[in-house]
């Protein structure tokens, strides 16, 4: 499990680089990395989750209490979070100018969370109904082969609308449900670390630069290779530095990140943008200048989540509850 926590610390420091103040700040090199860590950082979440779910599934047989307990895990903080951020944006408008509250965005917070008032929450959203879905289609389908190409066929073969977070339920379903069977079937007991980290980095290498030549017209596939190259990625670099790191520093820090992860994605936000903010708004700064603030911005967004949730949130139970949904 102490390998989930480091790729978990790795896809968060990950979310934090991509979040990082609005796109329209920035110049076209980190634009481009920022869209190029997009196509799996998320994903790599997913197929962790998926994970952890086969790994917890013995647990989950009773699909009622099953939704009782992801609806308090997921939703109790995605609605307490929502409302913070409504919160901050009335007051401090000028400070969050993407996605500006109206009427509009608080009927978004129901129905289209990628475009309400808490956007970068969609994935908790997500994730519930993944969550929910998965179950049935396991209760449904005993055979892993067909439970894998129900998930993967959505993906491929059809589109669907931002309502209900559905266009990226179709995308995720499968990363999920490969996380699921990855560690179902012990997958990751037969992977050689080096050559998948080498042969997945080459591979998203190739895919990328395919997509970026339109040399490649089938967006679907190309998320799919993308995605999962970038998951293996990250997941073979994680056996590496546990087995490897030559200062078990590094180890221990990205263990720690990973195990406060939930903290940190729900609780990031303002402080990862406070600096872009500063030197954006106060002091003029545009494009390249405003890349020197990454590492305070890394630092603080990661240290005032975490510090919220050792000092604050894990004194109080019933905020605890509430924000993190544990």
């Amino acid at each position: 499990m102490e390998i989930v926590d480091i790729c978990k610390g790795i896809g968060i420091i990950l979310v934090l680089l991509g979040h990082y103040g609005p796109a329209f700040w920035w110049n076209g090199a980190y634009t481009s990395f920022v869209r190029i860590i997009y196509e799996f950082h998320m994903p790599l979440f997913f197929f962790l989750s998926g994970y952890l779910y086969s790994y917890t599934e013995s647990r989950n047989t009773d699909l009622w209490l099953f939704i009782k307990k992801k609806s308090r895990r997921l939703l109790l903080p995605y609605c307490t979070i929502s409302i913070g951020y409504i919160i901050l944006k009335t007051v401090g408008q000028p400070f969050f100018s993407y996605h500006p509250i109206s009427f509009i965005t608080l009927l978004d917070f129901f129905v289209l969370p990628d475009q309400g008032p808490a956007s970068l929450l969609w994935f908790i959203y997500t994730l519930f109904l993944i969550f929910i879905i998965f179950a049935i289609l396991r209760r449904l389908f005993v055979n892993d082969t067909f439970l894998l190409v129900v998930a993967l066929a959505p993906m491929l073969l059809f589109s669907a609308p931002a309502w209900l977070s559905l266009n990226q339920i179709i995308m995720a379903l499968p990363l999920f449900t490969i996380g699921y069977l990855f560690h179902r079937h012990s997958f990751y007991k037969n992977i050689n670390p080096i050559l998948a980290f080498v042969l997945s980095i080459s591979i998203f290498m190739i895919i990328t630069l395919l997509n970026e030549k339109r040399l490649v017209d089938y967006r679907q596939f190309i998320y799919l290779v993308e995605s999962l190259s970038g998951t293996l990625m990250c997941w073979s670099a994680s056996v590496l530095i546990d087995r490897y790191a030559r200062t078990r520093q590094i180890r221990s820090i990205l263990l720690s990140i990973g195990i406060y992860s939930p903290s940190i994605y729900l609780l990031h936000q303002p402080f990862v943008w406070l600096i872009p903010f500063l030197g954006h708004n106060k002091l003029g700064l545009s494009g390249a200048l405003l890349l020197i603030g990454i590492p305070v911005a890394l630092l603080l967004g990661i240290a005032a989540p975490v510090f919220l949730d050792k000092q604050i949130l894990q004194k109080n139970k019933i905020a605890h509850m509430a924000v993190l949904g544990s």
